[in-house]
């Protein structure tokens, strides 16, 4: 399945917490021929927290061939409003940090003890699909990557019921499913659920670095293998354009 445009839209730079610039980020995409979205980080513990900063980095990118997008956290939310966030041609949100039972996990805690993994996988969904229905949201970020404690249990926590149950939340709430070339989730599974229910899905390396920026290996083999058309992605519209 060939793709064109093939559209990373989801990568980090300096402006948050990735390695290289926006001049750099472009130069990388340009050079494999790809389009690619700039989503900063955007959340109490980043640069971008309220609307000035947002506006800020809307202008300083505004010179770039990009597109323009942030990541929003969704359970630490930055103080951002709707109206701001509509200059964005899209929004991603992800799940980094998951309350469960009064208790905050990171999902990159390499000491987190989770004591009951079922209960986490089934928050997760409940703090994902409310977060579909009821933020501004066109891209759910690495959908199924779990805590990095409770990661290789990954196969045995996504169940198909749980797999069906996300899958749906997305398909109702009109969300995007991104595959993701840094963490290689969703899995084929999850994606062949998606097609059958109508998902659509989007492309994203989450790069932070010259190791991952815009590395699009394990997406383009999924959209390969299971012969996800261009119909079926997520298409960035330019705000205001």
């Amino acid at each position: 399945m060939r793709l064109d445009p093939i559209r990373d839209l989801h990568v980090h730079s300096t402006y948050s917490d990735g390695a290289m610039t926006v001049d750099e980020i472009v130069e990388v995409a340009a050079r494999k021929g790809y389009s690619v979205g700039l989503a900063d980080h955007a959340s109490p513990e980043d640069k971008i927290v309220h609307d000035a900063h947002l506006l800020a980095y809307l202008d300083a990118l505004e010179r770039y061939p990009v597109y323009r997008s942030v990541e929003l956290d969704i359970e630490l939310r930055a103080d951002l409003s709707a109206s701001t966030l509509a200059k964005l041609d899209y929004v991603i949100a992800g799940i980094h940090f998951l309350t469960v039972d009064r208790v905050q996990y990171f999902f990159w805690d390499p000491l987190a003890l989770i004591p009951d993994p079922e209960e986490m996988v089934e928050q997760y969904i409940a703090t994902a699909a409310a977060a579909m229905a009821e933020r501004q949201m066109h891209i759910f970020a690495h959908p199924t990557l779990l805590p990095m404690t409770v990661r290789p249990e990954n196969g045995h926590l996504w169940t198909p019921d749980r797999i069906q149950r996300l899958v749906a939340a997305g398909v109702a709430n009109k969300v995007a499913f991104e595959i993701s070339g840094h963490w290689l989730v969703p899995s084929e599974e999850f994606l062949l659920e998606g097609l059958r229910q109508g998902a659509t899905f989007s492309l994203g390396s989450d790069g932070h670095g010259p190791d991952s920026m815009c590395d699009l290996a394990y997406p383009l083999a999924m959209i390969r293998k299971l012969g996800i058309g261009q119909d079926r992605l997520f298409e960035p519209k330019r705000a205001g354009g």
